[in-house]
């Protein structure tokens, strides 16, 4: 969508996996050879973590692991930049207990993308309450904004085990077993 973005991880195959399906997704919605290289050369293999310290937004999606994801952000918090947003991806574990750990909890806050993330248009923006702090009004506008000129559709939902879209597909659900 015309933003540049660096990308992380611990190994290498994962970085190269994710350009390659990035090129595939331009091959898929026909862009052409100079539009696929545009893109491709937005996207910033980063596996020392530098582009860190420049991003306005950080977007955590590690395992789904409470221990995981805090020691993950006490190697990031420290090297973001004051203004910046750190995002996880969750979707089971309360950000309350994610922020609990962080300097900053109010630049703290969920974006939930679902999959295939390509062709999905719902993102949850979610917001955290936590005793350390709540998320700034600033940063989820901030990331509402983002979200939508990234050509998705963001639904701006509280931190709730399941979430929105889980919420209300579970009476459908209990419906279709109850018939």
């Amino acid at each position: 969508q015309g933003l540049r973005v660096t990308l992380s991880d611990q190994k290498l195959e994962p970085i190269a996996n994710a350009v390659h399906q990035a090129r595939r997704l331009c091959q898929r919605k026909h862009r052409s050879a100079i539009q696929t290289r545009e893109t491709l050369d937005r996207l910033i293999p980063d596996p020392d973590n530098h582009g860190i310290a420049s991003a306005d937004l950080i977007i955590e999606a590690v395992p789904e692991n409470l221990e995981v994801k805090r020691a993950l952000y006490a190697l990031i918090e420290p090297r973001m930049q004051d203004s910046a947003i750190l995002a996880t991806n969750t979707s089971s574990i309360p950000l309350d207990q994610l922020a609990e750990s962080l300097r900053k909890p109010e630049r703290f806050l969920g974006l939930h993308f679902f999959n295939p993330v390509s062709e999905m248009l719902v993102v949850e923006v979610v917001r955290h309450a936590s005793a350390r702090g709540e998320t700034d009004a600033s940063a989820l506008q901030s990331a509402l904004a983002l979200t939508g000129a990234i050509g998705k559709l963001p639904i701006s939902v509280a931190s709730y085990p399941g979430f929105l879209v889980n919420r209300a597909l579970t009476p459908y659900l209990l419906e279709a077993v109850t018939m």
